[in-house]
């Protein structure tokens, strides 16, 4: 998790090494554990560095292996007009997935414009061919020599901002939705385009606004989200997984109210409900839920109401469907995979055919 970022442009040694202080404390903040220590010698020399080179990253971690663990991450460019921006990045790194940000080989496989603006940069992978491009708020994509990239923006936004004021880049905003840094589960899109929803971290739902950037966290303290929809008129967000106490008969479902400002969570129609893997929007306005029963391994196809989750039928699947699901565009076919993936009729309850994948 990002704790602490800061963003310099021509810093001296003596700003170097009050940023890395900060930097430091700010990713061991309520830490106890492999906690980085503040070295003003070590930030010192840093300084030297980042005088030294065009461009650059280094790396300094709390603790001798393992996570959680501190990390402040320091990178370095220079634009083309001279100017050195040096970033710095304090994170806890807390979680298993994560621990490739503490690896020196990982991060040598990134350029230090990755690691100063990663929001505006990507690798783009054409056959075995490899190249960077960099994506201006404004919609001008391409290699950063060829925009004449400036960090955060291209060399034209960047003029009109100097010539007009940052308002003028008002709604000059990187494709970027932020979070809380935590890895993201499964994601859902609302047909209109306004919302995305994803499972964050292991108890947690967030939804952006994509047109007024604004987003919302909704906490599920104890139960583990595994799946979200948005429904087809856009109106509610729906969570599925596993409940508060995590029997075989404890599940979680949500319905969230998206035409609330803000969004809210509607008052469950029950107080248990069963455990589901995954939740599909109906075009009609009802779901499908991916329903677990794990000590037989079997699964079921629940058409249920939306918002209360109230089942209206249930279809058996084949022992060992845990792959992944898809609807039928006109909603009335359900297909999963895992053995073999089968198609079934969600109106009569019957097979449309399957195909086996493996013996």
């Amino acid at each position: 998790m990002v704790k602490h970022e800061e963003r310099l442009i021509d810093p001296d040694a003596g700003a170097i090494v009050v940023a890395m202080t900060a930097a430091a404390a700010g990713a061991n903040k309520r830490c106890r554990a492999r906690t980085l220590s503040d070295a003003p010698p070590k930030w010192r020399k840093l300084a030297r560095d980042i005088a030294a080179k065009p461009e650059g990253h280094q790396m300094f971690r709390g603790g001798r292996g393992g996570v959680p663990a501190s990390q402040v991450l320091v990178a370095w460019w220079t634009d083309p007009v001279g100017r050195k921006h040096v970033v710095f990045r304090g994170r806890r790194v807390e979680h298993y997935e994560a621990r490739r940000l503490l690896h020196a080989e990982e991060l040598e496989d990134r350029l230090p414009l990755w690691h100063a603006y990663p929001e505006y940069v990507y690798r783009v992978r054409v056959g075995k061919a490899e190249r960077v491009v960099c994506a201006c708020g404004c919609g001008a994509a391409g290699a950063p020599e060829v925009l004449g990239w400036m960090g955060a923006t291209c060399g034209p936004c960047s003029d009109r901002a100097e010539e007009a004021g940052a308002d003028a880049l008002r709604a000059n905003a990187p494709g970027v939705l932020y979070g809380e840094r935590h890895p993201l589960g499964a994601v859902a899109c609302s047909p209109c385009g306004t919302f995305v929803a994803a499972v964050e971290g292991e108890h947690n739902v967030t939804l952006w606004n994509t047109t007024t950037r604004e987003r919302h966290a909704f906490d599920f303290p104890g139960a583990q989200p595994w799946d979200v929809a948005i429904t087809h008129d856009n109106r509610y967000l729906l969570v599925c997984g596993r409940g508060y106490a995590g029997t075989v008969t404890d599940g979680l479902w949500a319905a969230i109210d998206l035409s609330a400002n803000p969004p809210a969570r509607v008052k469950p129609a029950r107080d248990t409900y069963p455990p589901a893997i995954r939740v599909l929007a109906l075009p009609d306005g009802r779901a499908v839920l991916h329903r677990l029963n794990p000590p037989e391994m079997v699964t079921f196809a629940d058409t249920v109401l939306v918002p209360s989750g109230e089942p209206q039928r249930t279809v058996p699947l084949p022992i060992g469907a845990l792959g992944g699901a898809a609807l039928s565009p006109c909603g009335t076919k359900f297909a999963t995979a895992g053995y073999r993936t089968a198609v079934f009729d969600l109106n009569t309850g019957g097979s449309a055919g399957h195909a086996v994948l493996s013996a």
